[in-house]
């Protein structure tokens, strides 16, 4: 396992030295940290896009640019259906790349972060009470020049129930590029391998548009959103948004099911969802709060130590902050 992940990166990295060489360095914008959050707070397994892909770097924050902490609270259709509570938080740490081809005028994103997700499924045979993930992002990010900009994203990590150790570890690989050819729109497209077997690989894109400083038009797939800010409600002190959106996630556990054998267990989840998104002026606090709509809700069991299960349709409350 770890010498496929080896070889991937290794492949990742010599596409990005291949795709910069003919960047102009004298066009290399200066840097500056947007974290742009995503309209969803994926369920434990995310690509941590949130962290990296939208990120830059503001030189006056120094090495912690951003702490972001965040909760899930899905209830489950009913009493025997599948119930989850998920808290989480990670930093954000900023690093100056070394100063040598292809490395020159790039940064580092590291994020540790861990994440406990507390379960309740009275229906199934056996399934652990208690989930984990704790991983460590390793984001590299390259201003190509004022329009682009490649961004490479490996994120080891453990998820499991803490009663295994067999297949616990994977290692998600994201590679993008972005560019921006009017300060109104941003198109950023790329793969992510996500060490799924259900999902191995799966593209992403899309585009974000701006027309004027009260709407945002994020079609980002897998998870686009409308964004309007609340004029009424923004002041001094910051601007408040609200924004419909939708988008896909889910996760994958190691866990120990019946007969003491360790199983992988895949869930996943498709959202409609509703938000709140308070941004201060200055960039330092953002907040948001969503209520969404989950359906085509399933938990698969890759070793068949169990039955498959299509869950039942719920809502979700998030809510997240980053300061």
């Amino acid at each position: 396992m770890f010498s496929v992940c080896h070889r991937f990166l290794r492949l990742c990295l010599l596409i990005l030295f291949l795709a910069s060489a003919p960047a102009a360095v004298g066009d290399t914008p200066p840097l500056r940290f947007e974290q742009e959050q995503p309209s969803f707070s994926w369920f434990s397994q995310r690509w941590n896009l949130e962290e990296s892909l939208a990120s830059q770097i503001d030189r006056e924050k120094g090495l912690i640019q951003a702490i972001n902490i965040g909760g899930t609270w899905t209830p489950g259709a009913d009493g025997n259906d599948l119930g989850l509570t998920e808290s989480r938080i990670s930093v954000a740490c900023a690093l100056p790349a070394p100063r040598i081809p292809p490395l020159t005028d790039s940064f580092f994103i590291l994020t540790p972060n861990f994440s406990h997700t507390s379960v309740r499924w009275n229906s199934a045979e056996l399934f652990p009470s208690n989930l984990y993930n704790a991983g460590l992002s390793v984001a590299w990010m390259k201003p190509l020049n004022k329009r682009w900009s490649l961004m490479l994203n490996a994120s080891p990590s453990y998820a499991g129930d803490g009663n295994t150790i067999h297949k616990t570890v994977r290692c998600p690989v994201t590679i993008g590029k972005t560019w921006t050819p009017t300060p109104k729109w941003k198109i950023m497209f790329g793969i992510a391998y996500l060490h799924r077997s259900d999902i191995p690989a799966i593209p992403f894109g899309g585009f974000s548009y701006m027309p004027n400083d009260d709407w945002k038009f994020e079609c980002l797939l897998p998870q686009p959103r409308i964004a309007r800010r609340l004029t009424v409600l923004s002041g001094p002190r910051g601007d408040r948004w609200t924004y419909l959106g939708c988008g896909f996630g889910g996760g994958t556990w190691a866990i120990e099911s019946i007969g003491d054998r360790t199983d992988l267990a895949q869930y996943r989840e498709f959202s409609a969802l509703l938000g709140y998104e308070f941004i201060s002026r200055a960039n330092l606090l953002k907040w948001s709060a969503e209520t969404a709509f989950l359906f085509g809700r399933e938990m698969q069991f890759k070793e068949h130590t169990q039955p498959n299960r299509k869950l039942g349709n719920s809502l979700a409350l998030r809510l997240r902050a980053s300061f």
